[in-house]
């Protein structure tokens, strides 16, 4: 069976045929390097022809990942959004950020704040900042570290059988990853987010150890010194970077009526729930051997500089109690009911 096959037994989307003269200016080589991230989990990776917001993972009978194009432009229009804003001003070429929030606007979703569908024209987008070599520089880390984040993410439900463990309750081996899924019975959703949390910490977990592989061994080069220099000088600097950009990926996917439903209906957590988790696993896992302190230190600069930088990216009020929402009693009880399905989501099952 070819992946054109499996796509359209699963109802997916064509593979869509990447152009070297995309108007994103940016496929071809993003799915190349998605290939290489693939291949190591001895999966392949396409893009499909739709406009929506998702990626997929299938392991059926060969492991796939796919990310949506609709996916892809947005995550440009996000990291466009980032160079053009006026943050991170160590990266020179543009003036002072520019915040004109109003109450409109601040009720509005990111992604429609960011035509969520549309696709993403490099030419016409890029005008007002790419003539600055730094802020071209910051364009690429960010869509890099959000593209890198849903594609490993994809690869973690691989890597961890995701779609073969579930066959054993229902007939399919596809999962789907969009901003707002249907609900489901109690007793799959547990599972369901679990399989989610899990996803996500393997790809932090990868994500910054390849952002820090590839400054290491290019660091000869203007682009690392640059972003060594001004973005990530240091192991907690990187994990705070990596963690700031996730956190604005969590905002501009996150399912806004989420709060009003019931948690143990959802197939996804709540994207401050994904966030949360991601800070205990930095505690837990303590990367490039950072001490709990410095772990801590991290945590409490991304939730106050994250929030920032979604206010002027998004050009919205800030929401300081967007992880706040989710520190109740009821709330740690749904995480702790969560975190006991891990030991049945997690590893590669035996082969046969």
């Amino acid at each position: 069976m070819n992946i054109e096959e499996i796509l359209q037994k699963y109802g997916l989307p064509h593979s869509m045929a990447v152009r070297h003269n995309d108007p994103s200016g940016w496929m071809t080589p993003f799915a190349v390097e998605a290939q290489g991230i693939c291949s190591v989990s001895q999966a392949s990776f396409v893009f499909l022809e739709s406009r929506k917001m998702q990626a997929v993972a299938v392991q059926d009978p060969v492991n796939l990942v796919a990310v949506y194009a609709g996916m892809f432009w947005i995550l440009c229009r996000l990291a466009s959004s980032v160079a053009a804003g006026g943050i991170f001003p160590a990266l020179q070429g543009v003036s002072e950020p520019t915040w004109k929030p109003d109450l409109e606007r601040s009720l509005r979703t990111p992604r429609d704040l960011l035509d969520e569908g549309k696709p993403f024209d490099w030419e016409l987008e890029k005008i007002g900042w790419s003539e600055a070599g730094e802020r071209q520089i910051l364009f690429h880390v960010v869509l890099s570290l959000c593209f890198r984040f849903v594609v490993l993410h994809e690869v973690g439900h691989i890597e961890n059988d995701h779609c073969r463990r579930r066959l054993r309750t229902r007939n399919n081996l596809l999962l789907v990853d969009r901003p707002s899924p249907r609900l489901i019975q109690p007793s799959e959703a547990y599972e369901s987010q679990a399989r989610e949390l899990i996803a996500d910490g393997f790809a932090f977990q990868q994500l910054i150890r390849i952002f820090d592989n590839q400054l290491t061994q290019s660091r000869d080069l203007e682009y690392s010194r640059i972003v060594r220099e001004h973005l990530v000088a240091d192991a907690p600097s990187l994990i705070r970077f990596t963690l700031c950009i996730i956190f604005l990926y969590f905002r501009l996917s996150d399912r806004s009526d989420w709060h009003t439903t019931p948690l143990n209906r959802l197939s996804h957590p709540p994207a401050p729930f994904r966030m949360k988790a991601l800070f205990a696993l930095l505690v837990e896992a303590k990367p490039f051997g950072i001490n709990e302190e410095q772990a801590g230190e991290i945590i409490s600069e991304t939730i106050v500089v994250g929030d920032a930088l979604a206010s002027v990216v998004f050009d919205v009020y800030p929401q300081p109690d967007w992880l706040k929402r989710i520190s109740t009693p009821d709330h740690d009880c749904h995480f702790n009911k969560i975190y006991e399905q891990f030991g049945n989501w997690s590893g590669r099952l035996p082969t046969v």
